[in-house]
């Protein structure tokens, strides 16, 4: 399988499991849950998507990435979109104990921002590190 066709399943487990987070876990988008809250609901969610997929075998981890050493810095993303710098303090990852190189530096990306006050999610997805796909915007 190539790495777009690998960017395609795996961007379909994650809106998967995204719809069913923010469908069952409102509540916290509205109580305006902490960052790291958020990241382990939805790990959860995304450990069941992968659950009878052939990434059964992934992992799913905050703050932990499995092929290198602890990720918990904080970390600044620049949101095009939005025109601003954002501090990341926490990361959700999907991976194999062992991935081959190419994988190390992750195919699918996502950059998710809640914004409670319009009551709406901003998503932007990344392709081996690159933005590619539009802005897409997901009310709650």
């Amino acid at each position: 399988m190539d790495e777009h066709e690998l960017y395609k399943k795996l961007k379909n487990i994650f809106e998967v499991a995204n719809k069913e987070f923010i469908q069952k876990e409102v509540l916290l988008f509205e109580e305006d849950a902490n960052e790291r809250c958020l990241c382990a609901q939805l790990m959860n969610y995304l450990k069941y998507a992968i659950k009878e997929t052939e990434f059964n075998s992934y992992y799913v981890d905050t703050e932990y990435n499995r092929n290198k050493a602890s990720i918990s810095k904080v970390k600044e993303i620049i949101s095009k979109a939005a025109g601003e710098i954002y501090r990341i303090t926490c990361d959700l990852i999907a991976s194999l104990k062992k991935l081959p190189e190419y994988i190390d530096g992750y195919i699918l990306g996502v950059f998710y921002l809640i914004d409670n006050r319009r009551r709406i999610i901003s998503l932007e997805y990344y392709f081996n590190g690159e933005k590619c796909e539009p802005l897409e915007y997901i009310p709650y």
